[in-house]
């Protein structure tokens, strides 16, 4: 881990620092491959398959009270738990209120399906 991306998360409120370290973990675990970027104006942790905007998986992007994994290609996405919110022309979010639901069914394989729709580019 990069020494902006341990910054960027020991910044983040007590909860919310769980929250996205367990959801960095998930998101390691499931595309080890991802290159990791901090976004400071967005504030967020971009995870892509060559370090571009073209090839967007997903996001960690905490809020006041959750942290958000942001699917760059979420509106694209199959959804049988119906997971997903928003209504952007290709994002979509999943909210993130606790730990435990890092792991709920369906986030990991959203994820999966995101690196699947990212593709290379």
């Amino acid at each position: 881990m990069s020494d902006e991306v341990e910054a960027f998360l020991s910044s983040l409120p007590e909860e919310l620092e769980r929250i996205a370290r367990a959801l960095r973990g998930r998101i390691r675990d499931i595309v080890p491959e991802a290159v990791e970027k901090r976004h400071g104006g967005w504030k967020i942790l971009e995870y892509s398959r060559d370090g571009s905007m073209k090839t967007s998986i997903c996001a960690i992007a905490p809020h006041s009270r959750h942290v958000n994994l942001q699917l760059f290609h979420g509106a694209g996405l199959e959804d049988p738990l119906g997971l997903l919110e928003g209504t952007g022309k290709s994002a979509r979010h999943v909210k993130l209120r606790s730990v435990g639901d890092v792991a709920r069914p369906g986030v990991g394989r959203l994820i999966e399906r995101a690196a699947e729709a990212a593709g290379d580019g």
